[in-house]
C-alpha cells in the first residue's frame, strides 16, 4: 500500500474515533441531567422556589420534558454525524483530485460475507434469466404451434400458387399500347368509365346520355322501358351493359328482387334468371355488371355455372374486387371468359371533396398499371364531376376508351 493511501486510512480511522468520542460525550452529558430530572427531590426543589410545585409536578409536564430532552439529544447526534461526513467528503474529494483511489479496509469476515452475498445474488439472477428464457421459449412454442403436417404445407403452397395465378390472370388484362392514326403507339394511361343503375329515373338517365360515347352504360333490369332505353343508348353509339342482381351480403334484409340470383336457388333456376335478364333488351349486351355489395361471386359452386353460361353467350363480367376475390379471375381464365374488376367507385360518398379524392385515386391507379376502371351512378353530381374530369384528359395525358378495348 502507498504512503498516501496509508495516510488516508489513518485520517478515516481518526474520524471514526471522533464520532465515537462525540457519542460518548453526549451520553456523559445527558446521564446526570436525566438523573436529576428523574429525581423527585430535584424537581420539587426547582418548583418550590417558584412556589408552584403543584403545577410543575404534573405527569403532563414530565412528558413534555422527556420529549424535549430526547429531541435535543437526537439533534446533537445528527450534528455530529454531519460533521464527520463533511470531513470524510473533503478527504474523498482531495484524494480524487490527486488521482488516488479511495480505499476502505473492511474486516476479513465482512469481506467474505459480502463476497458470498454477491455470488449468491449473481447465481439467483442467472437462474432467473434462464427461467425467463425458458418461459419465453415455451410461449413462442405456444404461439407458433406444432409443426405443420406435409398435407397442410401442401395445402398452403397450393393456395399461394392459386393467388399467383389469380394475379397473373389480372395482369394479362393490361392493354397493349394503342396505336394512333399515324401508327405510333399511344402510351397514355387509359380510363374506362362505367355508369350503372340506369333507367330507374328519366332525369338521371338523360344526364348519363350526355357523356361521351366511350363511356359504358349499364341498365337496371327493373328500369321502366328498359328496351327503349337500351335502343336509344345503342343508337347513340354506347356499349350496353346490364346490372345483374346477385344475393347481397345482408340478404334477406336486402332483397335483390324477382330477377335476383340467390345462393339458395338451384343452378337451373339461376341460369334461367340470367337468360331472362339478357332477353330484356332487343340489342345484345356487351356484358353484365355485378353489384358492389354482394356475396354470390364468393361461392364457387354457385358462380361457376353462371360464368360458364356467360362464356357460352360470349358476354363479359364486371365485378367489384373489394374484398379481393382471388378465385374469380383464375376460374374465368380456365373457362376462357373475359372478366374485369372495378378499381375505383367514384361516388361512394356524394360530397364534392370525396368525389375529387376518388378521381385522384383513379389517376394514381391508371399511372401505376396503365389503366383504371371507374364505376359511378348516374347522379347529377357524379355526372357533373365526370364531365369536368373528362375535359381535362388532354391536359393530364389520359385517354378515355371503351370497355371492349381493354378486353380485346
Amino acid at each position: 500500500m502507498s504512503e498516501e493511501n496509508k495516510n488516508l486510512d489513518k485520517k478515516i480511522h481518526r474520524f471514526k474515533e471522533i464520532a465515537l468520542l462525540k457519542l460518548t460525550l453526549l451520553r456523559v452529558k445527558l446521564e446526570p441531567v436525566l438523573g436529576k430530572i428523574l429525581s423527585n427531590n430535584f424537581i420539587k426543589g426547582i418548583f418550590s422556589k417558584s412556589g408552584s410545585s403543584s403545577l410543575f409536578s404534573s405527569p403532563k409536564l414530565k412528558s413534555y420534558i422527556w420529549k424535549f430532552l430526547a429531541l435535543a439529544g437526537f439533534l446533537y447526534l445528527i450534528i455530529g454525524i454531519v460533521d464527520i461526513n463533511s470531513h470524510y467528503s473533503e478527504i474523498s474529494s482531495s484524494a480524487l483530485d490527486k488521482g488516488q483511489r479511495l480505499v476502505i479496509n473492511l474486516p476479513d469476515g465482512e469481506i467474505s460475507a459480502r463476497k458470498e452475498s454477491i455470488k449468491q445474488k449473481t447465481n439467483e439472477d442467472t437462474e432467473k434469466e434462464v427461467s425467463d428464457e425458458n418461459s419465453n421459449n415455451e410461449a413462442e412454442k405456444d404461439l407458433v404451434g406444432p409443426p405443420l403436417s406435409p398435407e397442410k404445407l401442401a395445402e398452403i403452397n397450393a393456395s399461394k400458387e392459386s393467388n399467383k395465378d389469380s394475379a397473373k390472370a389480372e395482369e394479362e388484362l393490361a392493354l397493349k399500347p394503342k396505336k394512333t392514326p399515324s401508327g405510333i403507339e399511344d402510351k397514355r394511361p387509359r380510363v374506362i368509365v362505367i355508369i350503372y343503375g340506369l333507367g330507374l329515373s328519366r332525369t338521371t338517365t338523360e344526364n348519363a346520355l350526355s357523356l361521351p360515347a366511350e363511356v359504358s352504360l349499364s341498365f337496371s333490369p327493373y328500369a321502366n322501358g328498359v328496351a327503349e332505353w337500351t335502343t336509344k343508348a345503342n343508337d347513340l353509339g354506347y356499349e350496353i351493359l346490364m346490372d345483374i342482381p346477385l344475393e347481397p351480403t345482408n340478404y334477406p334484409k336486402s332483397d335483390p328482387g324477382p330477377y335476383g340470383l340467390l345462393l339458395e336457388s338451384d343452378d337451373k333456376k339461376n341460369i334461367d334468371q340470367l337468360n331472362t335478364l339478357i332477353s330484356l333488351s332487343e340489342h345484345k349486351f356487351f356484358g353484365l355488371v355485378a353489384p358492389i355489395d354482394e356475396k354470390f361471386t364468393f361461392n364457387e359452386d354457385k358462380i361457376i355455372p353462371i360464368l360458364q353460361e356467360l362464356k357460352n353467350q360470349n358476354l363479359t363480367f364486371i365485378y367489384t374486387n373489394k374484398p379481393r376475390n382471388y378465385f374469380l379471375p383464375q376460374t374465368a381464365k380456365k373457362l376462357g371468359l373475359s372478366i374485369i374488376a372495378e378499381d375505383v367507385i367514384l361516388d361512394a360518398d356524394l360530397s364534392d371533396e370525396a368525389i375529387q379524392e376518388a378521381i385522384k385515386n383513379a389517376e394514381i391507379v391508371a399511372a401505376e398499371k396503365g389503366f383504371v376502371v371507374v364505376i359511378a351512378r348516374p347522379y347529377q353530381v357524379s355526372v357533373k364531376h365526370l364531365h369536368k374530369w373528362l375535359r381535362s384528359f388532354q391536359e393530364k395525358g389520359l385517354l378515355l376508351i371503351r370497355l371492349s378495348e381493354i378486353l380485346r
